[in-house]
């Protein structure tokens, strides 16, 4: 499994549920090819809206995961798995409950999945919530997570500022987008802690300024993009 955590793997998730865009539904590492059609500027924007209709019970239960109380359709699959996981030498034998092993992948996945479904777990119940911001800063390895929230109501500074608290230190891009002036300030300070962070792009999020970025430790500077009303925020770093 430590092999699995370097590894560019993709962590998918469909489930049989009728909705706008079919008869499946799915929470994808990344963006779909359906959510590609949007392009660089409202891809994650398209993801969001189609990963909306994931059964929130499901998404829950996603978030809840242990490898090792699952099943498998053939009881020999379940040994084998679970013995890989814990590299016991007997594949046959009879899993141990409990393992290091088990929580380390446990959580891996858990980190996957919560760094790719921001808007949904944010804006759902309480329960789904505490359980992704408990989730994402065990996301080793994501170096790049991106969030529309469509101007939601829902979204609070409160919300926002545990969003970013929870974030794991190996990101290196951060994507935030549609979000509506009551919800400022952006959690400048929190931002400042990460640190391998090179690049924010801010879509439509007039109200986060140069000066209040400078506000903090850090000193930021502003580039220039191609996409309109989209400013990309670059932090300082210090040189050892």
């Amino acid at each position: 499994m430590d092999q699995a955590s370097e590894r560019d793997y993709k962590y998918d998730i469909y489930t049989v549920f009728a909705n706008h865009f079919g008869a499946t539904c799915a929470l994808v590492d990344g963006l779909s090819v359906l959510d590609s059609r949007g392009g660089a500027l409202r891809g994650h924007q398209y993801k969001a809206f189609r990963e909306s209709y994931f059964p929130i019970a499901l998404l829950q239960k996603s978030l809840e995961v242990h490898l090792e109380r699952g099943e498998a359709s053939v009881e020999e699959d379940r040994r084998h798995i679970l013995n890989s996981i814990t590299r016991s030498t007997d594949l046959d034998a009879e899993p141990m409950s409990e393992h290091d092993a088990y929580v380390k992948v446990n959580d891996m996945l858990r980190g996957r999945l919560a760094s790719s479904t921001v808007p949904a777990c944010l804006l759902g119940t309480e329960r789904l919530r505490s359980l992704f911001l408990a989730a994402l800063p065990r996301s080793h390895g994501v170096t790049a997570i991106a969030a529309n929230f469509d101007m939601d109501e829902r979204l609070t500074p409160e919300i926002l500022g545990a969003f970013v608290g929870a974030l794991p230190h190996s990101l290196t891009h951060l994507q935030l987008g549609e979000i509506s002036f009551h919800v400022q300030p952006l959690p400048y300070d929190e931002l400042d802690n990460l640190p391998n962070l090179q690049e924010l792009e801010l879509y439509h999020c007039p109200g986060f300024t140069l000066e209040n970025f400078n506000a903090g430790d850090k000193t930021w500077t502003q580039g220039d993009s191609v996409k309109p009303n989209t400013r990309i925020m670059k932090p300082m770093h210090e040189l050892p």
